[in-house]
């Protein structure tokens, strides 16, 4: 009977420390989402009752994740009578991001504060499809390295790294299992990262983490829906009774490599009649261009303003441009 009575403790903490996380979640998303607000309208907005909100912001006060608006409380000073109310902010140098996008021979980095607001980003060229897993991982912290110390940020200031890659991610192993951006497969992502800076990395598939952002920021897309990425690739991203359908290895949405022609037109993934083969930028770009028809998918990278001009001439009535497009629309449907 005492063990039974030691178990049901040592559950009940565990489940009273899980509430009082998902508190705090709720009320710095509060913050992150609507900007300063008093005690008062956080209670309004996540729910919860005063001295809950009480307890957690006197935590985040001496923790120092959140502080005093000086602006906005003088702004309730000069509003009304009485005591102003005092707002509530995120304290932006409290942490640190670092956000990549790892996409068909792109690398992409963002560095935000607590707050989310960008300090500064920058994308560079690397030839993906020919690195070996090693190889790419050692180029990863290498590229990453380099964008920190061009902000004068050491390793050791970041706070987590959200990585959001093409493909099919394995999220537990922190790796990319298969990507039409690699000929490589099972590249280790969070390791080398987590080794280089000494703070937690999560990995995600791309479209699933624009999915999960909209869910969080729209209040109107809580339950189903779904959200579809355009461009070097075809992705998926779908949220079902308010969950993200991730599946197996984080590929449960992705149809881009689906077949849709039988002995169709070479896709970067060495299948042919993908989807993805006719609807992604490349695909649409090489239906566009006859000259490319016989050129390895992978060497096909259009940019943004060939893109560009493409669609403006399709709304100009250039038949072959039209054609590019319409055959894309059909893959997707």
């Amino acid at each position: 009977m005492k063990t039974i009575r030691n178990m049901k403790t040592v559950r009940n903490k565990a489940d009273t420390e899980l509430v009082r996380q998902q508190n705090r979640s709720l009320v710095l998303e509060a913050l992150r989402k609507h900007g300063a607000l008093a005690s008062i309208e956080l209670g309004q907005t996540t729910k919860l009752s005063p001295a809950t909100i009480s307890a957690i912001t006197n935590d985040m006060l001496s923790e120092r994740l959140i502080e005093m608006d000086k602006e906005e409380t003088a702004k309730t000073r000069n509003a009304m009578r009485g005591r102003p109310k005092v707002k509530l902010k995120l304290t932006a140098d409290a942490a640190l991001l670092l956000g990549i996008r790892i996409t068909h021979n792109k690398m992409s980095f963002w560095l935000a504060d607590f707050c989310c607001s960008i300090i500064d980003q920058q994308t560079i060229d690397i030839d993906t499809t020919s690195l070996s897993c090693d190889a790419f991982s050692q180029a990863l912290v290498e590229k990453a390295s380099a964008f920190l110390l061009g902000q004068n940020i050491e390793t050791n200031h970041l706070s987590i790294i959200s990585v959001a890659c093409q493909g099919s991610v394995d999220a537990d192993e922190g790796e990319i299992i298969w990507s039409p951006a690699f000929s490589a497969r099972n590249i280790a992502i969070a390791a080398p990262l987590q080794d280089k800076f000494g703070c937690p990395c999560i990995v995600a598939n791309d479209t699933n983490a624009i999915a999960h952002l909209l869910h969080v920021e729209n209040e109107t897309l809580t339950e189903s829906f779904a959200v579809m990425y355009l461009g070097s690739g075809i992705g998926l991203g779908l949220y079902v009774n308010g969950a993200l359908i991730e599946g197996t290895n984080g590929s449960a949405s992705e149809f881009g490599h689906m077949l849709w022609q039988d002995d169709g037109v070479l896709c970067r993934c060495g299948r042919r009649g993908c989807i993805e083969a006719y609807a992604s930028d490349f695909g649409i770009y090489r239906s566009a261009n006859e000259h490319l028809k016989n050129t390895a998918p992978k060497d096909i990278t259009p940019s943004q303003q060939e893109m560009e001009k493409l669609a403006d001439a399709a709304r100009n009535n250039d038949k072959t441009a039209q054609a590019a497009f319409n055959l894309a629309g059909k893959a997707i449907g």
